[in-house]
């Protein structure tokens, strides 16, 4: 039994020693104290000594000796990894380089984390361990890190953490998970994180969120929790929160959302890229509900929304919208508006961007925009305006900056060649996709030109080599409805990907037709409308020649009976008692 245990020692040792020769040993090492070949740091602030490590490889069987650099070392406030590959953070890194603030080990490959990782580590404030590879968060991993204030792990492959991995970070203020492969959050996991400040959960798999798990993040001003696979959450764990004004929930699968249980006015809300078919809003300064399925909004309160972006929705009445009195920006772009008229705008006299692009607007009239004195950007484009007139937009719109009519059909513009008297501080014209000839889009384009406009061009899928264009924008008298109009949002825009507005599908055709057919309504509406403008015209010419001869003959009448009575002799009335008496008279004389 013995030899046996003394066989079983001396197999043992015999392990340990060969596993010891097989281990490479590595100094860690600082490019700048390096290139003073030990002596004093040169160049660089004592107090805010810099240490980079580049080309730093260290596999799972290197002993990193950190033991380095006795005189410099407790100058060293950041330590920055260059080109390495670590698959693991070094344990005893800040047990000798104590004085360390700012630890960044991004992009080195890291797959592990230990629980002595950072061992010393009181005084570090910033962490960042971004892209890399760690797959799992264990327990106390951040032990002796009490004065964490920063900690960033975004993009990783983090797909577990233990609901104690941030037991000992209680002071971190701000902390980002973002671009992990995180399914589910344990309730207490942020529990400890009493001061935290700002929480980034975006791009990840989650499908959950437990009420409780920021009931003790008091502290919270900002939560992001865009790109995940959210359905629905109760929105009333954020009633008691004092400082929050910040919430982002994009691109996940939300079909409602009620800001109303929100305890506190937000100063940002993203819902961009949900399901959305219900959205009752609250005391916001900035929304941002695009890419949903909505066909209205419900505002409660006292609101003070300056920003609304309801791009590519299903909205077609926007009364309530256009009812809030404080917006700055609106962005209705892509939904089926149709029409506006000279009051629709008028309570939004503080409106200083304005995209009605690709809403199907079929006319615009003298004073639609007459309270938008502010505008600044005015987006008309991919409509059914086949004619304008800058005229109608003055005296107002004095402040435009930007106006894009693209896509409208357009074969000219009035009033363009006085386009500064009308906008005197235009800097900006889109004018693609129109129908306009050669010869008078040269002109115009040289009137721009001199006035130091400059065009904006929308990408042009057209095949240019059959087709004539004056700097990048077609013409010709044989053009069409221009073949790269925008579509609408049932066509080709993905709610998941908004960059899919401009692409190519099988819904492209679909939509032409339809435009086109739009287009042959407007131009037999338009005919219509001329015939009765002209019965109206000619009837208005009778009635007021009937009247006119009516005025006439009274006047020559009043004037003939003027006349006879200066030809009429005077009635005389004479007395025949009072002749008897006269020519008694004459005979006695």
């Amino acid at each position: 039994m013995k030899t046996e245990t003394v066989v079983v020692i001396i197999t043992f040792q015999i392990f340990l020693q060969l596993l010891g020769s097989h281990c490479e040993k590595l100094l860690f090492r600082c490019d700048e104290i390096e290139a003073n070949a030990g002596g004093p740091i040169v160049d660089l602030d004592p107090y805010d000594t810099y240490c980079s490590v580049t080309d730093f490889f260290v596999n799972y069987t290197t002993q990193v000796d950190c033991d380095v650099y006795p005189n410099q070392r407790a100058k060293v406030r950041v330590i920055k990894f260059y080109t390495s590959h670590l698959l693991y953070v070094p344990s005893g890194i800040f047990r000798y380089f104590s004085e360390v603030r700012d630890f960044d080990i991004s992009k080195s490959e890291v797959v592990e984390i230990h629980r002595n990782s950072f061992e010393g580590a009181n005084h570090l404030i910033y962490l960042t361990m971004s892209y890399n590879k760690i797959r799992e968060l264990g327990p106390s991993l951040f032990i002796d890190a009490t004065s964490l204030f920063v900690l960033d792990m975004s993009y990783n492959n983090i797909t577990k953490i233990d609901k104690y991995a941030f037991v000992d970070a209680r002071s971190v203020s701000r902390l980002s998970l973002s671009y992990n492969k995180l399914h589910e959050l344990h309730q207490d996991l942020f529990r400890d994180l009493h001061f935290l400040d700002q929480i980034y959960l975006n791009d990840n798999e989650i499908e959950t969120i437990h009420p409780l798990l920021f009931e003790y993040n008091y502290q919270l001003s900002k939560i992001s929790l865009d790109n995940n696979r959210l359905h629905s959450f109760d929105v009333s764990m954020f009633k008691n929160f004092k400082y929050l004004d910040t919430l982002q929930f994009g691109g996940n699968y939300l079909s409602s959302f009620n800001s109303s249980a929100i305890g506190v006015p937000l100063k940002m809300l993203i819902l961009s890229k949900n399901n959305l078919t219900e959205l009752v809003v609250n005391k916001i300064d900035v929304l941002d509900a695009s890419n949903n399925n909505l066909s209205s909004i419900r505002f409660t309160g006292q609101n003070t929304i300056k920003q609304l972006i309801l791009c590519n929705n299903s909205i077609t009445n926007i009364d309530n919208i256009v009812s809030q009195e404080n917006l700055e920006s609106l962005d209705l772009s892509f939904n089926n508006i149709g029409s506006v008229n000279i009051t629709t705008f008028t309570k939004l006299k503080k409106l200083t961007i304005l995209n009605l692009g690709n809403t199907k607007l079929n006319g615009l009239n003298f004073g639609t925009f007459s309270s938008q004195t502010e505008l600044k950007v005015l987006d008309l484009s991919y409509n059914n305006l086949l004619h304008i007139n800058f005229d109608i937009f003055s005296p107002y719109l004095t402040n435009i900056e930007k106006i894009f009519i693209e896509g409208n059909g357009l074969t000219e513009i009035a009033d363009a060649s006085h386009i500064l008297n009308i906008f005197p501080v235009l800097n900006t014209v889109g004018l693609s996709n129109n129908l306009f000839n050669c010869s008078y889009l040269s002109g115009l384009l040289r009137a721009f030109r001199k006035f130091n406009i400059r065009l904006n061009l929308d990408p042009d899928t057209s095949n240019r080599i059959n087709s004539t264009h004056v700097d990048g924008i077609l013409c010709g008298n044989n053009l069409t409805v221009p073949e790269n109009i925008r579509p609408m949002k049932h066509a080709l825009v993905d709610n998941k990907d908004t960059n899919k507005v401009n692409g190519i599908s099988d819904g492209r055709q679909e939509e032409l037709t339809y435009l086109r057919s739009r287009l042959t309504e407007v131009n037999s509406h338009e005919q219509l409308l001329q015939s009765n403008l002209s019965y109206m015209k000619g009837l208005t010419a009778v009635v007021c020649s009937i009247a006119l001869i009516y005025v006439c003959f009274k006047l020559v009448s009043l004037y003939l009976q003027h006349r006879s009575l200066q030809f009429v002799s005077p009635n005389v009335y004479r007395s025949t008692t009072t002749m008897n008496t006269l020519e008694s008279h004459l005979d006695a004389s």
